[in-house]
Parts: structure tokens; C-alpha cells; sequence
């Protein structure tokens, strides 16, 4: 990586490649990425509206630039301008192998947009069942609600997304039954079973000297 004398990279230098990094994310060109990150171009590089080079690269589908950029050391939940993260953006257009690799490197299930709508609730308007069950396995919450209110299982019951819903429920039977193991083990204790005194060491009773 090119350095100069006081070993820090000149400012106007980083702003070129850390520009030329998100331009590269937001319109596929692989090879542009490998070179700017090469160069000393900042993996969590963020345009002058916000927007991070993985959420763009999400938002453009490029799988293997998300990849790139994650492995390199991107944090996975940087947003766009407007709160939707990559990983938002991997479930509203169905990105299941986009939403893996995020949730891999530990994304936020949580994180909410400007709408307070979650990666759930967005898998619950866009029907990405397949994506839901990935989130929940990650332990997504089902309970947060939108500025409008709405859970993610109101927003699936409004579609009629029967699929949907049964996911939710055997997802919500599941945490009910690994909850009530928990307390119940937590309840558990050894029991110990005191062994008979012997009758040397029994004390003397009535009529015994």
C-alpha cells in the first residue's frame, strides 16, 4: 500500500480510493474493488450520503462483491441513506446466498430502518419465506413493530401469506419449548441422599446408655 514519509496515506489520496471502492461496489465491476481494496481503499468506505460499499453492493445483487468487501473486514450492518442495511436489501430482492454471508459475519437481524421495518418484516411483504427461516434461525425477534404498528406477522396476515405465518409459529413453538427446558434444567438440582448414620455414631436414645 502506497504510504507516505509520516506513514499515514495522504487524505485526498484515500477520499480518490475509497470513492473509486464504492463506485466498483455499486456497479458490479469486481476486479475494481480487488484493486482499490488492494490499494489501501477503506473496506467500510462510505459515499458523502451515507451509503456504505456493502449496503450498495447488496442493493446491486453482487454476491461476490459483498463477499469481497466482508472478508476484507467490512462491517456488515453499514446502511444506505435511509437506514436499509445490506441485509434488508438481500431479503427484499431475495438474495438468499447475500443474506448468508452477511448473517455469517454476524449482521444485525435487529437493525431497523427509517419505517422501523427489520429484515423480518421486509421477508414478511416480500413472502421470502426462505429467507425468514434464516433469520430466525439467527434468532431474529418477531416481536418489534414499525412506525405504522405493524409486526411482522400483521404485515404477512395483511398479504395472506398462510406460509409465512406457519414459519412464525413454529418458530414461536420452538423458543416457547428451548425456554421452558432452560427454566426447567435451571430448576433441576442434585438431589443428595444423606447415607445412614452407623451405629457408632448414632446418638444414644431413650433407655440406651
Amino acid at each position: 500500500m502506497p504510504r507516505f514519509p509520516d506513514g499515514k496515506m495522504n487524505d485526498k489520496k484515500q477520499q480518490a480510493l475509497d470513492a473509486g471502492l464504492l463506485e466498483a461496489a455499486a456497479t458490479g465491476d469486481k476486479d475494481g474493488v480487488v484493486r482499490y481494496l488492494s490499494l489501501g481503499a477503506a473496506p467500510d468506505a462510505r459515499s458523502a450520503w451515507g451509503d456504505g460499499a456493502v449496503a450498495l453492493a447488496a442493493q446491486g445483487r453482487y454476491a461476490t462483491i459483498v463477499s469481497l468487501l466482508l472478508k476484507a473486514g467490512a462491517d456488515p450492518d453499514l446502511r444506505r441513506d435511509g437506514g436499509d442495511s445490506a441485509l434488508m436489501s438481500a431479503t427484499v430482492f431475495g438474495r438468499m446466498d447475500i443474506a448468508a454471508a452477511l448473517l455469517e459475519r454476524g449482521a444485525d437481524t435487529g437493525a431497523a430502518n427509517a419505517q422501523g421495518n427489520t429484515a423480518l418484516h421486509q421477508a414478511a411483504a416480500f413472502g421470502r419465506e426462505d429467507i425468514a427461516r434464516l433469520l430466525l434461525e439467527a434468532g431474529a425477534d418477531m416481536a418489534p413493530r414499525n412506525t405504522a404498528g405493524k409486526t411482522a406477522r400483521d404485515i404477512a396476515a395483511s398479504r395472506g401469506g398462510k406460509t409465512f405465518l406457519d414459519l412464525l409459529r413454529v418458530a414461536e413453538k420452538k423458543r416457547l419449548h428451548a425456554d421452558i427446558d432452560a427454566l426447567d434444567d435451571g430448576l433441576r438440582a442434585p438431589v443428595r441422599v444423606r447415607r445412614p448414620l452407623s451405629p457408632r455414631h448414632r446418638k444414644n436414645g431413650p433407655g440406651r446408655r
